[in-house]
């Protein structure tokens, strides 16, 4: 009898079994569509006629990759390159380690005053871009409160830009490996016991 019962129950072979999809699931679906139309109507149809109009030559005569070859061949917009891709390797490196080990700290420690840290750390993120900017020429400018500290470099150079970077990007990395880590499975992260292993 219970042999009949467990034949009964179990999958006839060659059937397919598929899963339901509830309600949350296609909520989940719905805003992804949402998100990706709004990204399509706001990113994609604007920088599309930009895009088209890069082919064109300025007498609007013929397409062509001319304008392709006279930005890359000119030395100062080849040199603005080469010199965003520096100040992003230099940018990079201070946020990203120090956002790792703040996350660190709030998700894996019993560290006081975690929400208030919090908030203090997000706060670029509330403040428009120019107030930092504003703070830096105060601090570091040619009147300014500290500026000794940058050991004669103008504060309106590379050395400006890199903090202001680090300054701006803190926040984003802070919120990304937050997210990440207070996801992640708490046990992975604790010492095996060994009071249960037996000879």
């Amino acid at each position: 009898m219970p042999a009949s019962a467990a034949s009964v129950s179990a999958p006839l072979p060659g059937t397919v079994v598929r899963a339901r999809v509830d309600r949350d699931e296609w909520l989940r679906l719905g805003f992804v569509v949402v998100i990706a139309l709004y990204r399509v109507v706001t990113l994609a149809l604007p920088l599309g006629p930009m895009l088209a109009r890069s082919f064109e030559h300025s007498q609007a005569q013929g397409v062509g990759l001319a304008n392709y070859r006279t930005y890359f061949g000119t030395p100062a917009l080849a040199r603005s390159i080469r010199n965003g891709f520096v100040v992003s390797c230099v940018s990079t490196p201070f946020p990203v380690p120090l956002a790792f080990v703040d996350a660190y700290a709030r998700t894996r420690s019993c560290m006081p005053g975690r929400g208030l840290l919090k908030t203090v750390a997000l706060v670029p993120i509330l403040v428009p871009s120019l107030v930092p900017g504003i703070a830096l020429v105060y601090l570091f400018g040619n009147q300014g409160m500290v500026r000794r500290l940058l050991r004669g470099y103008r504060i309106d150079g590379s050395i400006g830009i890199v903090m202001a970077e680090r300054f701006f990007t803190f926040p984003h990395a802070l919120l990304i490996v937050l997210t990440a880590r207070s996801l992640a499975d708490a046990r992975l992260y604790t010492s095996p016991s060994t009071s249960s292993s037996t000879p």
